[in-house]
């Protein structure tokens, strides 16, 4: 079973419509009501939201772990992923491989992997940024539960 999943951009509209469930009454962002309001220049609060990267589901088995040298980085043999969207955001799919994983996010750590181990691994595809992948998270499968490699 391939798990894998793609989360896209997310947009931008002039009025946020956001509900508010209290007690059961729908409560909805004021300034929207059709009134003129001054528009303010661009703040945390009003700047369009960062676009989100793509993110993919996967199974795999490490097949190398980084080193202290930073010559060799994590590698994973991952199942195909189906949804897998080029730069352009079209999807193309990814088959099978073996494939280099040079960035963590904060917060994931390898301590307890190693070579030979069946992992669900979760990474983002940063098209513009270098590392361009980065795991943001992993953790070992279940004992006897393995990726399905070569169609099988």
């Amino acid at each position: 079973m391939v798990r894998a999943s793609r989360v896209g951009g997310i947009g931008n509209s002039g009025c946020l419509l956001i509900p508010v469930v209290m007690a059961g009454i729908f409560v909805g962002p004021s300034g929207c009501d059709g009134r003129s309001s001054p528009k303010p220049g661009p703040t945390a609060a009003t700047a369009a939201p960062e676009a989100r990267h793509p993110t993919y589901t996967t199974r795999a088995v490490i097949e190398a772990l980084p080193s202290a040298d930073g010559k060799r980085f994590l590698s994973m043999h991952h199942e195909a992923i189906p949804d897998f969207a080029d730069k352009s955001g079209k999807v193309v799919g990814m088959k099978e491989m073996v494939m280099p994983f040079p960035g963590l996010a904060p917060g994931v750590s390898l301590e307890g992997f190693a070579v030979g181990d069946a992992v669900e691994v979760t990474f983002e595809v940063r098209w513009n940024e270098v590392p361009r992948t980065v795991v943001t998270s992993i953790r070992k499968l279940a004992e006897g539960e393995k990726p399905k490699f070569g169609g099988g």
